[in-house]
């Protein structure tokens, strides 16, 4: 899902996904090629949040260099360094936020309720006014 917040001289894209566990390696190339179309033609800061199910965590996640390459590609900060899902036995960081502009907060609040965590955000979008 997209989003677009447009001003007068401002864009900012807000994405929202989910990788399914079981989905295959071109997830990432078809990714790639999603984000390229959203930045087709604007100048917009972006921001992505969901469940990439790609433990960060781990630094022998066998997706992880995916995740990594297209972080470099779009220029995308990682905000979520904290596990967002956890169990008895392990704790992961499935749940994402990426931005390409500085986020003023970030927050993951932890359930009873579900095995993800929430993740909150506080983005401030400049909209200029003539």
């Amino acid at each position: 899902i997209w989003l677009e917040i447009a001003g007068s001289e401002t864009c900012h894209l807000l994405g929202c996904l989910y990788r399914p566990l079981s989905k295959p390696v071109q997830y990432w190339s078809t990714l790639e090629s999603a984000l390229t179309t959203v930045h087709e033609g604007r100048q917009a800061s972006t921001t992505i949040m969901g469940d990439f199910n790609v433990n960060i965590s781990d630094p022998r996640h066998p997706r992880l260099t995916h995740f990594r390459d297209i972080c470099a590609l779009f220029n995308f900060t990682n905000y979520i360094q904290e596990p967002t899902r956890i169990t008895d036995t392990l704790a992961s960081t499935l749940d994402i936020l990426l931005c390409t502009q500085q986020v003023a907060e970030t927050s993951v609040q932890h359930s009873d309720t579900s095995d993800h965590s929430a993740i909150v955000v506080a983005l401030t979008i400049s909209a200029t006014h003539h």
